[in-house]
């Protein structure tokens, strides 16, 4: 009789530390992985652009009014009467502190509708509606803009030459500060 308990007993622990065993396997398949955050910096223009174009984003990391094309992001736009989303992604390791926005080289374009801007960095976001772009953007003298409608017109006729162009404000310099600011 207490040999019949004992192998009954050895059988149950036998039997635990295989449960244990195999719980312990089911948990480490069953782990989650955590999504990986994207580290670039993306500006996403929500716009109305009736003919094919490239838009680019000018940054720096000093504030300035200066831009140069190794710190430019050029993206090509199909033409659409539709609104599309037109994103910007700048390179990892970029911190803006001031932005340009050109509105593309094709002197045949029409009016471009700005609905909505959104800056967005590890998790941080900042939206502007098109309404209230001008307050973040100023634009060049290539450019009529119209602010209630949020309608930019190219001008190819410019005397001063044709470079459609929106440069940062102090307030957009302010929010990208906020953004950036770890």
């Amino acid at each position: 009789m207490v040999k019949m308990r004992n192998k009954s007993l050895i059988t149950i622990l036998i039997g635990i530390c295989i449960f244990f065993i195999n719980c312990k396997g089911d948990n480490s398949e069953k782990q989650q992985t955590v999504p990986e955050i994207d580290k670039s910096f993306k500006i996403t223009m929500n716009l109305t652009v009736l003919k094919d174009d490239n838009f680019q984003i000018f940054y720096n990391e000093d504030g300035s009014d200066v831009y140069t094309q190794d710190k430019m992001v050029n993206v090509p736009v199909k033409g659409n009467p539709n609104p599309q989303e037109v994103v910007f992604k700048l390179p990892e390791d970029s911190l803006p502190a001031s932005l340009r926005f050109d509105i593309g080289a094709n002197k045949e374009q029409n009016d471009v509708t700005i609905s909505k801007f959104t800056m967005e960095y590890f998790g941080k976001k900042f939206t502007a509606n098109g309404s209230t772009f001008f307050v973040y953007f100023g634009n060049n003298t290539s450019i009529r803009y119209d602010r209630e409608k949020g309608i930019a017109t190219p001008l190819p006729n410019n005397p001063e030459g044709y470079d459609p162009i929106f440069t940062a404000t102090e307030y957009l310099k302010k929010e990208l500060k906020k953004l950036t600011r770890q």
